[in-house]
């Protein structure tokens, strides 16, 4: 689970037409402004929780070693060594030099190369399940809708709803094995990109 997770909704209904503080005099601008609500849903929280893993069965057959972890090649703070970066036009949450087994020279001046080991056979991994945390995401949903009274006991509703308002990119945990090619990058998000809809119904 994240560290830290926010979450609030509102409804507000706008104060204008019949009733309300401001209440034009007029039929056809009383009419205009009466029934509109506005209402959202804010999402915020802290990254997932996740490891690094080997991806090799070095302590069983390797359907019971997906999970096992790597093996630090030297003593580090190794949450010193994650966040989001842009390496090759790629984004990335760990340098990928960090993995004995890419090649890569490293860029992040912190990094180790080769710090993340792979476990002697029979060996369990040292470093924890849950050593780091993703990247956080937010989210806001937001809706306008205005009800217009016909009758007594029938009226028009009009709502104009917006999911992730800010068309914010939420990004998903990087890859996780030291022995993938795209370890260290971020190649899926969470999500959709802003999408819009528009609905009109009948109440009675």
């Amino acid at each position: 689970m994240p560290r830290h997770m926010f979450k609030a909704n509102w409804l507000y209904e706008l104060p204008f037409g019949p009733g309300k503080p401001f209440a034009p005099t007029n039929p056809f601008w009383s009419r205009l402004v009466e029934g509109w609500q506005t209402a959202g849903i804010i999402n915020w929280r802290s990254g997932r929780p996740f490891g690094i893993f080997s991806g090799r069965g070095t302590f069983h057959r390797d359907s019971q070693s997906d999970a096992n972890t790597v093996t630090l090649t030297q003593p580090a703070n190794v949450r010193d060594l994650a966040g989001r970066r842009s390496i090759g036009g790629g984004v990335f949450w760990f340098d990928p030099c960090l993995s004995p087994e890419t090649g890569a020279a490293c860029t992040d001046p912190n990094a180790i190369a080769g710090l993340f080991g792979l476990p002697a056979p029979g060996q369990l991994g040292t470093l924890r399940q849950t050593s780091f945390f993703g990247p956080r995401r937010f989210k806001v949903d937001f809706s306008l809708m205005k009800r217009t009274w016909l009758t007594e006991t029938v009226s028009v509703e009009f709502r104009w709803e917006i999911f992730n308002l800010f068309n914010n990119t939420n990004f998903d945990n990087p890859e996780q094995e030291i022995f993938d090619d795209d370890f260290g990058q971020i190649v899926e998000t969470i999500g959709t990109p802003r999408e819009m809809q528009f609905a009109l119904k009948i109440n009675f």
